[in-house]
């Protein structure tokens, strides 16, 4: 990755490619075959990244970014920090919410066993009782676990833990 600073615009290059700089057109090789002396005097400067992404990942966070020149190189620094866990819009928000649909997914295939039996009085098998009162404590238990977190950590641990009940 590259900079390409003309008086005070700066444009980002991801891969070499043909330029047209100072009415100058250059092809795209000059990204391999100069030395970073040579393309800095027509004003394209190397990029280092430094991306202390967070162990949970980029899902939980929110990134910006910054851009300083030093010792002629640009250094690019990828700042995380972390998205609302509570609120209204909050991730936990969001996921119990989830959560709550993923069950009544779930749970809706044998909805008509349990409308049959409240209208007939039809027997229910014991595998559907028990893999939908399985899918409800599930649900209920991740639920708890997720009220109790107060860190992105926690959330995310737990968050990547989960595994519905088979049918």
């Amino acid at each position: 990755m590259w900079i390409l600073k003309q008086g005070d615009s700066i444009t980002q290059i991801n891969k070499p490619k043909a330029m047209t700089i100072n009415t100058i057109q250059h092809p795209r090789n000059i990204f391999t075959c100069w030395s970073e002396e040579e393309l800095r005097n027509i004003g394209i400067y190397p990029v280092r990244v430094v991306d202390n992404l967070p162990s949970e990942g980029s899902t939980y966070y929110n990134s910006s970014s910054s851009l300083e020149l030093v010792d002629n190189v640009y250094v690019k620094t990828i700042t995380y920090t972390p998205k609302e866990l509570l609120g209204e819009n909050g991730l936990l928000t969001r996921k119990l919410v989830e959560l709550d649909t993923t069950a009544n997914q779930m749970l809706a295939p044998t909805d008509w066993y349990i409308i049959r039996n409240s209208e007939t009085g039809a027997n229910v098998s014991a595998n559907v009782l028990s893999y939908r009162s399985n899918v409800r404590e599930y649900c209920n238990s991740i639920q708890s676990q997720l009220a109790n977190c107060n860190t992105i950590t926690s959330f995310a641990t737990i968050v990547s833990s989960i595994q519905w009940p088979d049918s």
